[in-house]
C-alpha cells in the first residue's frame, strides 16, 4: 500500500467502507444512493454474494433501460 493510500479515508459515515478514498481519488466518489445501498448491506448482514448480485442486477436493470431509450 502507497502512502497516499495509507492515509485515505476508509470510513464512511462512521463506517468501514473499503476502497472509499479510491474512489473519490477515481474522480467517481460514490452518489449519495451508493452510500444507502451499502449502508442497508451492511444494516441488513447480506452476504458478498448477495450483495454482487444485487449490484449485477441494478446494473442489468440501467443497461436495458438504456437500451429502450
Amino acid at each position: 500500500m502507497s502512502s497516499w493510500e495509507a492515509n485515505m479515508p476508509k470510513k464512511l459515515n462512521g463506517r468501514d467502507f473499503p476502497g472509499v478514498g479510491r474512489q473519490a481519488i477515481a474522480g467517481n466518489p460514490l452518489t449519495d444512493d451508493e452510500v444507502a445501498m451499502f449502508e442497508m448491506f451492511e444494516r441488513e448482514g447480506w452476504s458478498h454474494e448477495k450483495r454482487r448480485a444485487y449490484i449485477l442486477e441494478q446494473i442489468a436493470r440501467e443497461v436495458k433501460d438504456q437500451e429502450r431509450s
